[in-house]
């Protein structure tokens, strides 16, 4: 028979393994994002469209590409846009989505080119596939609102930015507006875009995400 000491010795790292087990199950529930947040991962074709209140950049279309993966740490998306895919010339920059759990909003870190900034958001609405995402800043150098809204539809992305410059008025200033892509073409190497023009578009001054 097992003495006394054994058996607690034995039952002692029983305890230590279940604890361990409950730690690292619990770090995992905490690391993940939320579900709203799982159609950033995925790739998408379609527009970007701008220019639709004053002060925002020249109205016009362009079109983009976005590829999106869930971070290593599992609370987060990494997203790799692709702007101006109709032309010679496309402009590359990635977008870091983070789940905060600690404050429960959202950091959107964006780098393109050796330029790099991050800002913090509030979620203030969610549904199964979306939520809106606000935060107090500036819009054409004046005090504004802004509002970042992810919407899944069948088939479909949609990522629009708004302005409320105080009125309770929300502006739209440049949606993304984005289908499943498919596959590339065997003549260009380049995605299919529906809406795409049959001449490239001129450049501008892109928003990103």
């Amino acid at each position: 028979m097992e003495n006394q000491s054994t058996q607690a010795s034995r039952w002692g790292r029983r305890m230590v393994f279940s604890v361990v087990l409950g730690w690292g199950a619990a770090a995992a529930a905490w690391a993940q994002a939320p579900a709203w947040m799982a159609p950033l991962a995925g790739s998408y074709v379609g527009r970007l469209e701008t220019g639709s209140v004053p002060g925002s950049a020249e109205k016009g279309t362009v079109y983009v590409r976005l590829d999106g993966k869930r971070d290593a740490s599992g609370d987060g998306f990494v997203l790799q846009w692709l702007q101006g895919i109709d032309t010679a010339q496309v402009d590359e920059s990635l977008t870091l989505w983070s789940f905060q759990r600690a404050t429960g909003g959202v950091r959107i870190t964006e780098a393109s080119g050796s330029q790099r900034g991050t800002t913090d958001w509030y979620i203030t609405g969610t549904t199964p596939l979306g939520a809106t995402l606000t935060r107090g800043g500036d819009y054409a150098g004046a005090p504004a609102l802004l509002r970042w809204t992810l919407e899944r539809l069948p088939g479909q992305l949609r990522l629009s930015h708004a302005i409320n410059r105080g009125n309770g008025q929300w502006l739209e200033t440049h949606a993304f507006i984005l289908e499943d892509a498919l596959e590339e073409a065997p003549a260009t190497g380049k995605p299919s875009v529906s809406g795409r023009p049959s001449s490239p578009q001129p450049r501008r001054n892109d928003p990103q995400p």
